[in-house]
């Protein structure tokens, strides 16, 4: 096999793997840039995407920090916030838990 042989496989290899790499670290930087995580501007189409342990928490934490909720803090919120995001996806966190906001 001649060295120039071998070049051309060794730089098509690197543009397949270069290939492989770019769309999945692009792919992880954006997904990182758009979920910073659950918040009260959060809409219910972003939010019934996160896994059920990371909406669980969020849900919790929103109901503490949105004021006049009743019974802020209750596990119940978690599962009442996913029955209703599915109904109105485009509802933010912040909406149901007041919705005069």
């Amino acid at each position: 096999m001649t060295i120039q042989r071998v070049s051309r496989k060794v730089a098509l290899g690197g543009l397949i793997a270069a290939a492989a790499i770019i769309p999945t670290a692009c792919s992880e930087s954006l997904q990182g840039e758009s979920r910073k995580g659950i918040t009260a501007a959060t809409t219910c189409s972003d939010y019934i995407t996160y896994p059920g342990a990371e909406r669980q928490d969020a849900a919790i934490r929103i109901s503490t920090q949105v004021e006049g909720v009743s019974n802020p803090g209750n596990p119940m919120w978690a599962l009442s916030l996913d029955a209703a995001c599915g109904s109105s996806p485009s509802l933010t966190l912040g909406e149901y838990f007041d919705p005069n906001r």
